[in-house]
């Protein structure tokens, strides 16, 4: 079985000079979802769940940024999940615009944290990569971007950690790192969901009490 053309290792990049380039060679004072896509269309899902997860890392960044980033990873995991060769948008969600120069700024800070990264990286266990663990990948990342939807307070950082984890598997086709993200992923689910429902459990508690002494 031939090699799917996005997991090809030749003549490519680095993680860090393709997250540069996506904000160079324009002026506009924003850029969109479509724009990104168009600049990243030969590098796969991969790099688009790493350029939209990557700002939810930095503390203190763009006001409400999981909520408003969460919906285009969830778009993408989705086409994961279906085996999709390329992602596309909805206009919807392709046209929504982010400020450039925040953009660009989240990048500066992010740049040496990359490099560092890419020395860890290369292409092992590749059969985790492939169609099959894409569309595992797929289901985690979804989960994970509902709760970056959420409006859970500092709740944004461990999700987009892990996301990013998985991205870098599968942008460098390195199986173990795609394989130890999926299931660190699935575990940070795990945890996330035990905490909401013991909210849940708790706000069903007191409107259960308040209700027995209204009456």
């Amino acid at each position: 079985m031939s090699t799917p053309a996005r997991y090809n290792t030749q003549d490519r990049k680095r993680i860090s000079e393709v997250l540069q380039d996506v904000t160079t060679g324009s002026s506009a004072p924003h850029i969109t979802m479509r724009q990104i896509a168009l600049k990243l269309e030969d590098r796969g899902f991969g790099f688009l769940l790493l350029f939209v997860a990557l700002p939810n890392l930095i503390p203190g960044g763009i006001p409400l940024i999981s909520t408003i980033l969460g919906l285009p990873l969830l778009w993408i995991s989705v086409q994961m999940l279906l085996g999709m060769a390329r992602p596309r948008f909805p206009g919807w969600i392709a046209n929504r615009r982010m400020g450039r120069s925040g953009m660009k700024k989240v990048i500066t800070k992010l740049v040496p944290m990359m490099q560092k990264l890419e020395k860890l990286l290369h292409p092992r266990l590749t059969w985790a990569c492939h169609r099959g663990g894409e569309r595992a990948a797929g289901i985690v990342v979804a989960l994970l971007a509902i709760i970056l939807i959420l409006p859970i307070p500092l709740g944004n950082m461990l999700p987009a950690f892990m996301i990013v984890v998985i991205a870098l598997g599968l942008i460098e086709h390195d199986g173990v790192v795609l394989l130890f993200g999926v299931i660190c992923g699935l575990a940070v689910v795990a945890l996330y969901a035990g905490v909401v429902g013991k909210i849940l459990w708790h706000i069903g508690e007191y409107a259960v009490n308040l209700m027995g002494m209204i009456v």
